[in-house]
C-alpha cells in the first residue's frame, strides 16, 4: 500500500469536497431551473388568457374562433410546461458543465475545478485510485533534489571555434 502524506490527503480530501460542492450546485441550479420554468409556464398561460379575454371583450367572437383561441391557450401552456418544467428536469447538466459555468463566473480558474473532477470522476478506470497516485508521486517528487541537467554535446565546443557563422 502506498502511504500517502499528510498534505496529499488533505488535497484529496478537498478534491472530494469540490466533488460534492458541484454536486450540489447541480441540485440547486435544477430547483432554480424548475422555479424559472413554474414561472414562464404562468406567465405565459395568464398572459394568453387575458389576450383572449381582451380579444374578445373588444370585438364578439364567433364559438368557433373561442374554441381555436382555447387551443391556443392549450398549446402555449404545453409548450412552456414541456420546455420550461420537464426538459430541464429530465436532462440535468453533466458535473463538468455545472463546473464550467462555476469557472466562467468565478474566473481564473484556468480549468483547475474540471481537471480535479476529472481526477475524481467515476468515468477514469483508475478513478480516485489515480488521484492518490498522482499526488503520492508529487509528494515524492517534492521531497527529491533535482538532477543537475545533463551537459549538451556541442561540436563547436570541442574545436575551439565560436558558434557564429562566420566562424
Amino acid at each position: 500500500m502506498t502511504h500517502i502524506p499528510q498534505h496529499a490527503a488533505a488535497a484529496l480530501d478537498t478534491g472530494e469536497d469540490l466533488e460534492q460542492l458541484v454536486r450540489r450546485t447541480r441540485r440547486r441550479l435544477r430547483v432554480a431551473w424548475l422555479l424559472a420554468g413554474l414561472a414562464l409556464w404562468a406567465v405565459a398561460t395568464i398572459v394568453t388568457l387575458l389576450a383572449m379575454v381582451g380579444i374578445d371583450l373588444l370585438t364578439p367572437l364567433p364559438v368557433w374562433l373561442r374554441v381555436a383561441f382555447c387551443g391556443v391557450l392549450l398549446a402555449v401552456t404545453a409548450t412552456t410546461f414541456a420546455v420550461g418544467l420537464l426538459w430541464p428536469q429530465l436532462h440535468p447538466p453533466s458535473l463538468w458543465a455545472v463546473a464550467q459555468r462555476i469557472e466562467d463566473v468565478a474566473g481564473n480558474m484556468h480549468n483547475r475545478l474540471l481537471s480535479v473532477l476529472d481526477l475524481l470522476s467515476s468515468h477514469m478506470r483508475v478513478g480516485a485510485r489515480c488521484c492518490r497516485d498522482v499526488l503520492s508521486l508529487l509528494s515524492r517528487t517534492e521531497k527529491q533534489p533535482a538532477a543537475p541537467p545533463a551537459p549538451s554535446h556541442d561540436p563547436s565546443a570541442t574545436d575551439g571555434r565560436s558558434p557564429t557563422l562566420g566562424g
